[in-house]
């Protein structure tokens, strides 16, 4: 019989690993500043908040004539040209104004724990 866990970080509640095991032996997997729950979890969605495995919030943004609108205060936005990262900044929690010189596919990536990143792309011609 095989046994689901997943590892979480105390301080923030952030999964760090899942996996089977065929033993369940909860000492033997005991690390240091994290604990460790029995079950399935999905780290890309989930968290855990006051004990219980919830779901991580969706960030409502939206790009619109070379703006980025509702990026919350704090996140992490890294913008991209073709194929590669060219710039991240943080955000003050207002709309994020983009200058865009070169025509082109470019696309985004904002994080913020715990919500979950938000990625998306769009075209300057």
């Amino acid at each position: 019989m095989s046994h689901n866990f997943y590892r979480v970080e105390r301080s923030t509640g952030r999964l760090l690993c899942t996996g089977t095991v065929s033993i369940r032996n909860d000492s033997a997997m005991a690390e240091p500043d994290s604990d460790l729950y029995w079950g399935v979890a999905d780290m890309v969605t989930q968290y855990i908040d006051q004990g219980l495995l919830v779901d991580r919030p969706i960030m409502s943004v939206t790009y619109s004539e070379e703006q980025l609108l509702g990026v919350p205060n704090g996140a992490e936005v890294t913008i991209g040209y073709e194929r590669e990262y060219v710039s991240t900044v943080v955000v003050d929690g207002s709309d994020l104004d983009l200058v865009l010189e070169d025509e082109g596919k470019y696309f985004y990536k904002i994080k913020l724990w715990p919500y979950q990143a938000v990625k998306g792309e769009f075209y300057v011609s």
